[in-house]
């Protein structure tokens, strides 16, 4: 069995090979179960059994190399209808990179400090009073409407109105522009009934670490992604 490496960047994933010795290291480490099922995924890897494009790219190499597109959305909206040859891509690969690893505490650290202002600024310092006045109006309708939109599966799984308000609002005067802006695009009744579920960039993460106990890394720091998105409020 050739073994690979699994990318996601950005929306894309990329798939490659591992060293021999790596892939060696890597074998006395998996069950038995895993192995099996890693042997039958590369026999069907490429069968393309749905009919349908897979927008899995292949790149020839020895092992072969494997590319793929994704989108940041709850993954429950796209999972059941990724192919599995792009699945089987997934499952067979023995490292998987992603944009950023969401599971890293260290990442998730990074990310939530650097959406906050300077220590002593808030966003009623950065735009206009008008706007922030809207702002404020807009985000306390918002609030109002949540216990409206949560889901009776939320509500089982313990998630409340004031769960879910700090899972997406929580501490927006603090934030930079850029964060708020995708606050405001996540304050939706459809966002809100699936606040609940990982994103497919976590949820796939999950999966390659916790499920097929894969070597997980990330071709991206949270500082630079950062940095990156401080340049559009510039």
């Amino acid at each position: 069995m050739k073994l690979r490496f699994f990318m996601f960047s950005f929306t894309i994933f990329f798939v490659c090979g591992l060293s021999s010795n790596a892939r060696k290291k890597r074998e006395k480490s998996a069950s038995s179960q895993v192995t099996s099922r890693r042997q039958h995924h590369q026999q069907q890897l490429l069968s393309g059994r749905e009919g349908r494009p897979s927008f899995l790219w292949r790149i020839e190499r020895e092992p072969p190399a494997y590319f793929y597109g994704t989108i940041h959305v709850p993954y429950t909206k796209v999972w059941p209808q990724i192919p599995t040859n792009s699945k089987d891509a997934l499952t067979s690969s023995d490292k998987v990179v992603f944009e950023l690893d969401l599971t890293d505490e260290e990442t998730m650290t990074s990310l939530n400090d650097c959406q906050l202002l300077e220590e002593g600024r808030r966003l009623s310092d950065v735009l206009p009073p008008e706007m922030m006045r809207r702002l404020a109006d807009h985000i306390a309708r918002v609030k109002m409407l949540i216990p409206d939109w949560l889901t009776d599966e939320q509500k089982r799984k313990g998630f409340s109105a004031d769960m879910i308000y700090e899972m997406t609002i929580h501490e927006w005067e603090r934030k930079k522009p850029i964060w708020v802006n995708f606050i405001l695009q996540s304050l939706t009744r459809s966002e809100t009934r699936s606040r609940h579920l990982p994103w497919l960039d976590l949820f796939l993460t999950q999966q390659a670490a916790d499920t097929n106990r894969q070597e997980v890394a990330s071709i991206e720091s949270a500082q630079e992604q950062c940095t990156t998105l401080d340049g559009l409020d510039a």
